[in-house]
């Protein structure tokens, strides 16, 4: 056999082999061994309100950050005060109901909050369960102070965990000593150190005596010092307590937390 027949039968032998391994291969991919290369799908269009089918909700849940939280009974793996739960695909056009339920300690007393949320398809809903836990004066004297802050274009206060338990600790010292004062067991920024809160920048107010919510707050708006508090656009956060010794003693704690 002469060199030039030798050199095209080892040809003729490669391009038989590649042959057989490119059939091979296509045939463990699932494909014909004469199939062409499979396409790339083009881009999906972003899906237009006429063509939407379904859409997640999303619920943003305030709590205590030891809080146990459970959703439709089953215990939440996230801590922290926000949670986030992204639910299933849910259908445009109906209203689905989630239940709620946050359990936790506060003053050596077990509080629990159980809440039923309403969510739509592509809906967001913020659930404030420290909020739900307030008595009806706290949220009285809330909502009046966040009403007077939506007056002057301010964003309204949410509740917090740990400024509660400093006001709520204040007014039950206040009613305790029969004294409205900002200076009992220590001052209102001891109280919040010692509720375990942080703040960038705080404040308190108090009263005794009003007969309601709107006389307590009609009271701090008429005061320039209280009325300052109440409208600080810094203020983020607030705390709420009212105790009763022959007269309701109120405090509100302000504050910002520190980044």
């Amino acid at each position: 056999m002469s060199k030039r027949q030798f050199a095209g039968r080892l040809l003729c032998s490669v391009a038989c082999v590649t042959l057989m391994y490119t059939a091979n291969a296509r045939m463990a991919a699932g494909q014909s061994p004469a199939s062409p290369a499979p396409e790339v799908p083009a881009a999906t269009p972003a899906t237009t309100p006429e063509s939407r089918k379904d859409e997640r909700a999303v619920l943003e849940i305030h709590c205590p950050a030891d809080a146990e939280l459970t959703l439709e009974g089953v215990k939440m793996k996230d801590t922290g005060e926000e949670r986030r739960f992204r639910s299933p695909p849910l259908k445009a056009g109906k209203e689905y109901l989630y239940s709620l339920k946050a359990t936790w300690k506060e003053e050596g007393k077990v509080r629990v909050v159980e809440r039923k949320v309403e969510v739509a398809a592509g809906k967001q809903v913020v659930v404030d369960l420290i909020g739900d836990d307030l008595t009806r004066t706290e949220r009285a004297v809330l909502n009046l102070t966040n009403a007077q802050r939506r007056a002057y274009g301010l964003v309204p206060l949410r509740c917090n965990r740990r400024l509660m338990a400093a006001a709520r600790r204040h007014s039950q010292n206040m009613a305790a000593y029969s004294s409205m004062s900002h200076s009992l067991n220590g001052e209102y920024t001891d109280r919040i150190a010692q509720a375990g809160y942080v703040p960038a920048n705080s404040a308190e107010n108090i009263a005794a005596g009003q007969a309601s919510a709107e006389d307590v707050v009609n009271t701090w708006m008429n005061s320039s010092g209280h009325r300052t508090n109440i409208l600080n656009p810094d203020f983020t956060e607030i705390g709420i307590g009212i105790a009763q010794n022959g007269q309701p003693y109120y405090t509100q704690v302000f504050a910002r937390p520190a980044q």
